[in-house]
């Protein structure tokens, strides 16, 4: 049960920091409260969803293939030079490297 609540909590943090930073867009649906409630009730209900329609086998599958999706996104944005700020990219200074 205490694994369940951590993942929980962690998942609707990751999300209230992304929806804080404009990456996920936000309503509130008419529910009063904060950001992190509001991603806090989100994450439970996609998650009711999930086991409503899916066995353990089928969500811990799509969890590991929407992790390494992210995984590669993230890593793809960050060595392609979307963002200049980043020691990857084609425009990074030859003493920084991506990867140390």
């Amino acid at each position: 049960a205490s694994g369940v609540i951590a993942s929980i909590f962690a998942a609707s943090r990751m999300l209230a920091m992304l929806t804080r930073m404009k990456e996920v867009p936000h309503r509130h649906l008419g529910m009063p409260g904060t950001v992190r409630v509001h991603t806090m009730v989100y994450t439970v209900a996609f998650a009711m969803v999930l086991t409503i329609l899916f066995d353990l086998r089928r969500i811990a599958a799509l969890g590991a293939i929407f992790y390494l999706v992210m995984d590669i996104a993230i890593h793809w944005d960050s060595c392609t030079g979307s963002d200049r700020k980043s020691a990857c990219g084609p425009r990074s200074s030859p003493q920084r490297s991506c990867w140390t």
